[in-house]
């Protein structure tokens, strides 16, 4: 009986060496497109091995002979496994395209990946032979898929995109590329990562400058929404519903509902992230603009709870990005970041004006910063304080006073103790309070 393997093993070894015996396979792998040829290759070898399970052998012979070429074929998928991953970081990484024939070399393989999965499955499956004692549970895994030009181009902005902005790794189709292993990667960021939209450059509360109307966000999210459609079979499909999905959000009459829902689908969904996210900032910088410091306060965490109610109770999960590519940059949680950067730099101005204010310098009490907390908790609880934001609240009570303990107190003490008072503290005010009654008799 002939070795059913020794051609293929022949051509993905041999072929990447030089080949003295003109007998041998000539020197085709890398030259063009032999998909075809494999393939009839591994349908022959089916039938081979349907042969050979009808001849009568015993069943352990047969037993026998089916696991050791089921070893034969998991060495020969490992071979071919290190060869896609070289074959996709040529394309990906190092862009070595059509000079190369890549992108049959890519297919080549890929369809000898997939037979040698297909023999093992049939093996198993359509000849009932039992080969659990060689496989594990990534034996029959296919990690690689066919791709082409367009993904490939998608992807390579994506891993020097991700690789500049600092992040560990990139994930492509099952495959993972660490940026330790490729050092000049990040080196090669593309010019459209340094186009992208930077925090502190969009952080402006001037909306006079350089803004967007709405209707000119929406037809640049679906002019950026048609091109991304187009460029890409993996993103047609999702981006086509989304479309609907959106037109059907601007047939809403009311304005301001329907700016609000078009922005949060935009937002949760990540779709065209760069001018989602510009205008978003806007949008927020101008429902800030005019307002005094609590109304500022009161927007600012109103979006905030926005942002989380679309992060924790997604209402378009089935048309995110996410589902079928890896996402770099994530509105939503770009906009929380700039949220928060937005309350760290009021809450420092606040300190600031109560610092330089507070000229005759803290006043001295005899208080312990629990005592403290729960004094301002009860005055606030029985609304003899107006006041909504106990961080700010605590913050001024450790700017303003000290302590009996100490000279400076801590905003994050006073905080904990307002809200959880303790025992030594209530005891203390029991005690206060009703010396307190007392001396108004005396009034």
């Amino acid at each position: 009986m002939r070795d059913e393997f020794e051609y293929l093993e022949r051509l993905f070894y041999d072929t990447y060496e030089k080949i003295e015996n003109k007998d041998e396979v000539p020197i085709v792998f890398l030259k063009k497109n032999i998909s075809e040829k494999l393939t009839y290759e591994f349908d022959n070898i089916k039938k081979l091995y349907f042969d050979i399970a009808g001849q009568g052998k015993s069943r352990e012979a047969v037993q026998s002979m089916f696991e050791f070429r089921g070893r034969r074929m998991l060495n020969f998928k490992k071979r071919i496994d290190l060869f896609l991953k070289s074959t996709f970081e040529d394309l990906i990484i190092y862009q070595f395209g059509d000079d190369c024939n890549n992108f049959d070399n890519f297919t080549n393989l890929l369809v000898a990946y997939e037979g040698v999965v297909g023999l093992l499955k049939f093996i198993t499956i359509k000849l009932f032979v039992s080969l659990d004692d060689i496989l594990d549970d990534e034996s029959l895994i296919l990690r690689y898929k066919q791709i082409n030009e367009t993904q490939v181009e998608i992807w390579r902005k994506e891993l020097f995109k991700s690789f500049s902005l600092g992040n560990d790794y990139v994930l492509f189709d099952s495959v993972t590329f660490e940026a330790s292993q490729y050092p000049d990667a990040s080196d090669n960021s593309l010019d459209d990562v340094q186009s992208q939209p930077k925090v502190n450059e969009i952080e402006i509360d001037d909306i006079g400058k350089d803004s967007m109307s709405f209707q000119h966000f929406v037809r640049e999210v679906k002019s950026q929404m048609s091109i991304e459609m187009y460029d890409s079979n993996r993103t047609y499909l999702l981006l086509q519903k989304s479309l609907k999905v959106l037109d059907g959000l601007l047939e809403t009459t009311d304005n301001f509902v329907q700016e609000e829902t078009v922005l949060n689908f935009l937002i949760e969904t990540n779709i065209a992230s760069a001018y989602t996210y510009r205008y978003s900032v806007e949008y927020l910088n101008e429902s800030l603009s005019g307002k005094n410091e609590k109304e500022r306060y009161d927007v600012l965490i109103a979006f905030k709870k926005r942002l989380y109610t679309m992060k924790d109770s997604p209402s378009y999960r089935h048309l995110h990005l996410s589902n079928i590519m890896t996402v770099i940059d994530n509105t939503l949680d770009k906009l929380i970041a700039f949220v928060d950067n937005k309350l760290e730099k009021y809450d420092r101005e606040l300190l600031e004006n109560i610092s330089s204010s507070n000229a005759l310098g803290k006043i001295k009490s005899n208080l312990t910063v629990p005592q403290l907390g729960l004094l301002f908790r009860l005055l606030s609880d029985e609304k003899l304080l107006q006041t909504d934001n106990v961080p700010q609240l605590t913050k001024q009570i450790a700017s303003t006073f000290l302590s009996k303990q100490k000279d400076d107190i801590s905003s994050k003490s006073v905080k904990n103790n307002y809200e959880s008072p303790q025992n030594e503290a209530i005891e203390f005010w029991e005690t206060k309070l009703i010396r307190l009654r007392q001396l108004l008799n005396k009034y």
